[in-house]
C-alpha cells in the first residue's frame, strides 16, 4: 500500500510494501497538486487509464480520488 502525505507543501511517501532492494530511499517519485492543476489533473487520469489492465484496483482508486477531489483555481494556473 501506497500513501502520499502533503506536509507543509512537500510530500511525504509511505509505503508498507517496499522489498530489500526497492526502498523509498531508492525510488524516484514525482508529486502532483490535483486540486489546483489543471495538467496535474490530466496526468492522474491518463495514469490510472494507462494501468487498468495489471492494476485495476490502484486505477480505480485513482479515479475515484480524482473525482472527489474538487477542482480549484489558483492563481499560478488562472488563465
Amino acid at each position: 500500500m501506497v500513501e502520499l502525505v502533503a506536509l507543509h507543501g512537500s510530500c511525504r511517501l509511505i509505503d508498507m510494501d517496499f522489498t530489500d532492494e526497492d526502498t523509498v530511499e531508492n525510488g524516484e517519485y514525482f508529486c502532483l497538486r490535483i486540486d489546483t492543476d489543471p495538467h496535474a489533473r490530466d496526468t492522474l487520469a491518463h495514469y490510472a487509464y494507462s494501468i487498468q489492465h495489471q492494476q485495476p484496483d490502484l486505477a480505480q482508486a485513482l479515479l475515484k480520488w480524482l473525482d472527489q477531489t474538487p477542482f480549484r483555481v489558483s492563481h499560478e494556473h488562472a488563465a
